[in-house]
């Protein structure tokens, strides 16, 4: 069975130390990036949910003002003795002159105990024997206080095989019965605010938010299936964590069974029951993170070929002075003459290559001498030789070859020794990939830092402080009050990369000696100042503001506090910033 030689085992070994480093930093990377991208991805929908129930608050609020108004007109005519002709025109009117009615509502009906009248948009007017209908919970509530007026919502229905959208009903107490004024919205309206179909407006080309009823089926239009309402069920976790008053965010398979990430929220309309949730396909919020990995895998096949390479040079390098005193030994094994060898630098290698020439040299003016003295003293030559070889063979045995071995043996244990004690050019690759290795786990630690997951802000800046100290010499002030932890994660991870921000303006721009760092409670207020004695800056420039700069107002806005930042050519640098804080939000001291 054949041997790996030297500059195999060591190609293999660089081989394997790279390709692993490649693995395990390409695999960090990808679920870093997912997960950060899922994340992103969870406000951006809670966001767009947040909006969307405001939207729908506000518009369903808007509506029942306008029909409590128009009741109160269409009351004031009901005593009138042809009060139907009146209602009529009351209504004919109210669609003429109010354009907020004609905007939102496709009918007016008003209905007693004998009749309904119903009043189209179009003026179209349709009369139908039969009072008002009640329905569940609010005909409960009408019969319990028949003296009061109600406003409420009537849910969706089908009627005739048609679908009816939403109405506003106010029911108005007369003579012992109710009259009700029942408001028909148009469906365009509530589709104008649900429905996303542009993926620029923050849901991507998969996202969509969508209302849910207590049964279970949809109360808005599908992004994807045409008529939805009533019509698609929808049967997912999410939908029953949102009724049981539980709103919250989750990754599970939507009502078309594709994985998506969801955020719920029960709504909080009068008369109604829905939820309201807004999802994006899982696939599409990772896409970016696929196509990084597919980038890492290309890079990591050019990178493992370069590294071959490398570990090729690196190894010919490393064994050719080897060989060459190999061929070298053979050669005055044999009694020929060798020039010298090449030199192979100033490491071992090179000592022992020098060694070898010298001892070389040192062999052929001992071969010229004896053949200088071979035809004068025959016996003498004879005995010199004698003598000259037992002496060659123990130079060879206790010189040439102990170092031969000790070189074989030191080399064959290359891969095998700790970094520290193999040779200069071995240790300063090594300490090469060390480093890049340290510089990756760098960068990780900037998006998502995980030391302030582990240890809080406080010690997190303390600890990035002190690094700031020991690498730098700036002397650094650090000092906190009033605040023991900060369990919002949106909070403190945000006041650390403000915190990061401005240290590292600090160290590039400021020229500062000395750095002031303080955290403290101030009532419901977090208070953060960073002061610096550096050169300053002036207003101009802390106007047009850096990227830094104008990160750190960002990430304040988002905390809705307040930034500050003083500043003048060789005053130094001050950076004051307060944000609100809630109780419940952190610890004290």
């Amino acid at each position: 069975m054949n041997r790996l030689t030297l500059s195999e085992r060591l190609i293999l070994n660089f081989l394997f130390i790279g390709i692993i480093t490649v693995v395990v930093v390409s695999t960090f990377s990808y679920h870093t990036t997912r997960n950060a991208l899922v994340e992103r991805s969870f406000d951006q929908l809670t966001s767009v949910l947040n909006h969307k129930q405001d939207e729908l608050i506000h518009f369903f609020d808007d509506r029942i003002n306008d029909s409590r108004y128009i009741s109160s007109q269409i009351y004031e005519v009901i005593d009138v003795k042809d009060y139907e002709e009146q209602i009529i025109a009351t209504v004919n009117t109210i669609y003429r002159e109010n354009r907020k009615v004609n905007k939102y509502f496709s009918s007016i009906a008003v209905a007693d105990s004998k009749k309904t009248i119903t009043i189209h948009d179009t003026g179209k007017i349709d009369v139908s024997i039969g009072g008002p209908y009640f329905r569940g919970t609010i005909a409960e509530v009408l019969k319990s206080n028949p003296h009061k007026t109600y406003t409420f919502l009537q849910d969706y229905r089908i009627e005739n095989n048609n679908l009816i959208p939403p109405e506003v009903v106010t029911s108005i107490p007369y003579k012992g019965e109710f009259v009700q004024v029942i408001m028909r919205l148009r469906q365009d309206y509530l589709d104008a605010i649900m429905v996303e179909n542009n993926p620029l407006e923050g849901m991507g080309e998969s996202g969509e938010s969508y209302l849910v009823g207590k049964d279970g089926f949809m109360r808005s239009a599908s992004r994807f299936i045409p008529n939805s309402i009533l019509q698609v069920e929808v049967t997912t976790a999410a939908v029953d964590q949102a009724f049981f008053g539980e709103p919250g965010k989750a990754i599970l398979n939507d009502y078309r069974g594709v994985e998506v990430l969801s955020c719920y929220k029960k709504l909080d309309l009068e008369g109604l029951s829905w939820v309201i949730l807004a999802e994006m396909d899982t696939q599409e919020t990772i896409r970016p993170a696929l196509k990084a990995r597919y980038r890492i895998v290309v890079i990591s096949v050019i990178i493992a070929f370069l590294i071959f390479l490398f570990a090729l040079f690196i190894s010919r390098r490393l064994t050719l002075p080897i060989r060459n005193l190999t061929k070298a030994a053979q050669e005055i094994t044999r009694g020929n003459a060798i020039a010298p060898v090449k030199e192979a630098g100033s490491d071992e290698l090179g000592v022992l290559v020098e060694t070898f020439n010298n001892m070389a040299k040192q062999i052929e003016i001992h071969k010229r001498e004896l053949n200088a003295e071979k035809f004068g003293r025959l016996r003498s030559m004879i005995d010199g030789q004698e003598m000259e070889r037992r002496r060659i063979s123990r130079e060879l045995h206790d010189g040439l070859g102990q170092n031969l071995i000790a070189i074989k043996m030191k080399i064959n244990t290359i891969a095998d020794l700790p970094d520290e004690e193999k040779d200069r050019t071995i240790e300063e690759i090594s300490l090469w990939f060390e480093k890049t290795i340290e510089e990756i786990r760098r960068m990780s630690n900037d998006l998502i830092p995980e030391e302030l997951d582990t240890f809080g802000l406080i010690r997190a800046t303390g600890n990035l402080l002190d690094t700031l100290s020991d690498t730098t010499g700036i002397d650094v002030t650090y000092s906190h009050s009033g605040i023991k932890s900060i369990n919002n994660k949106k909070t403190k991870t945000y006041l650390f990369r403000i915190i990061q921000e401005a240290v590292n303006n600090v160290v590039k721009h400021a020229g500062a000696s000395k750095l002031f760092v303080s955290l403290e409670r101030k009532n419901n207020h977090l208070s953060l100042n960073i002061e610096d004695n550096g050169k300053g800056m002036s207003s101009e420039i802390n106007t047009i503001a850096g990227n830094g700069i104008m990160n750190m107002k960002e990430r304040v806005s988002l905390l809705q506090g307040k930034i500050i930042i003083n500043s003048a050519p060789g005053k130094g640098t001050n950076i004051s910033v307060s944000i609100p804080c809630e109780k419940g939000t952190y610890e004290t001291d």
